[in-house]
């Protein structure tokens, strides 16, 4: 059901590239909120979902369509105030194979940049693939964090 809701997500992206909060759920998981932005390109998303298990840190995800490998390095630069923070993360690939499950990693700097970040790029290094490089426009990053957390 979850699959179907990213795709849906997807194929009625915005063009402002601007996050997007909803509330969903389904008989198996509950309900639970989840924020997304779709990248530059338009052919990625970017999502912020609620982690029961992790309360009230969320998981984060890249949707790329398709995915190369199951593990793979991600990074993601945040540009905060013209300058760019680098964070590293292990991805693993979920919904058939078509996106990464970055985790979650909410401590220290990255969670404070998160929120203040005017532009995000992710670089996925895929082995079997090449380096994909996706960028997000961050307006309203706060909002989206604040929602999917309900703090």
């Amino acid at each position: 059901m979850k699959q179907l809701i990213v795709f849906f997500m997807l194929v009625s992206g915005t063009v402002s590239a601007q996050w997007i909060n909803k509330t969903s759920g389904n008989d198996f998981d509950g309900r639970f909120r989840r924020s997304y932005v779709e990248s530059k390109s338009g052919d990625s998303i970017f999502i912020l979902e609620e982690d029961p298990e992790d309360y009230p840190n969320p998981f984060m995800e890249i949707f790329l369509g398709y995915v190369c490998d199951d593990e793979t390095s991600i990074q993601i630069a945040l540009t905060v105030n013209g300058q760019v923070y680098v964070y590293d993360f292990l991805g693993h690939a979920i919904r058939g194979s078509k996106s990464y499950l970055i985790g979650t990693m909410w401590d220290g700097n990255f969670g404070k940049h998160f929120k203040i970040a005017t532009k995000m790029s992710v670089r996925v290094h895929q082995q079997h693939c090449e380096i994909t490089d996706k960028v997000f426009n961050m307006a309203g990053s706060a909002a989206a964090l604040k929602f999917v957390t309900r703090k």
